[in-house]
């Protein structure tokens, strides 16, 4: 009975340690999230308060590279096109952001192309996401936590075209650390619709991943 004890003393400890390790790296996966929202809200106020106006919808960078400059990130303005794209090639180019994604801009209209975190787009250290600039109703301009989109259009715009990448738990940790924990509401906010939040409010009851988080950018976030 000693030894059968001891046994399953040390299956409890390994089970603890294995558990325990992949909170650990959950959460730091989580705080990486976080940094990183936060890097690109400092690159889009560092290409503001150098140029006065948004990467992306910025008039003035060339003809591949120029928006509308309305003030908002659209992704298919019908002239100018997929300025989320763009505001990525341009504070990559221009060493805002320290990128290794494709960073063309003689591409202007992505509407029928896959969007892939560490190809078209940059990479998360959450595993398979990564970043694309967006807005929100084409009012708040915001960066969007998403996995592989297979066919990127200006759908994104409205919520319901990123790919989710965390599950309501974790988008509510995210939010609440950074924001007001709302997924309506705020800096933070749930991207991509669907079943990750109810009025607001995150559905943790989900334990699968049913969000994508867009994190607000620029003077005004």
């Amino acid at each position: 009975m000693i030894e059968l004890s001891i046994v399953l003393i040390i299956i409890g400890l390994l089970v603890a340690g294995v558990t325990g390790g992949a909170s650990l790296i959950k959460n730091a996966e989580l705080r990486a999230v976080m940094g990183e929202a936060r890097g690109y809200q400092t690159a889009v106020n560092s290409f503001f308060a150098r140029y006065n106006g948004i990467p992306g919808d910025y008039g003035q960078t060339g003809a591949a590279q120029g928006g509308d400059n309305n003030g908002v990130i659209n992704l298919d303005n019908g002239v100018n096109r997929d300025e989320g794209y763009i505001a990525l090639a341009v504070l990559g180019n221009e060493g805002f952001v320290d990128a290794t994604y494709d960073r063309s801009t003689s591409a202007v209209d992505f509407a029928d192309t896959s969007l892939t975190p560490g190809t078209e787009i940059p990479a998360s250290k959450l595993q398979n996401a990564g970043w694309i600039f967006d807005s929100n109703n084409d009012t708040q301009n915001v960066v969007v936590l998403t996995k592989s989109i297979a066919a990127y259009n200006d759908a994104l715009t409205d919520g319901s075209n990123a790919a989710v990448s965390l599950t309501a738990s974790d988008a509510l940790s995210i939010d609440t650390k950074s924001d007001d924990g709302s997924a309506a509401s705020g800096v933070v906010r749930n991207h991509n619709g669907g079943s990750c939040d109810a009025a607001g409010v995150y559905d943790t009851a989900q334990t699968t991943e049913v969000c994508a988080l867009s994190f607000e950018v620029g003077p005004d976030a």
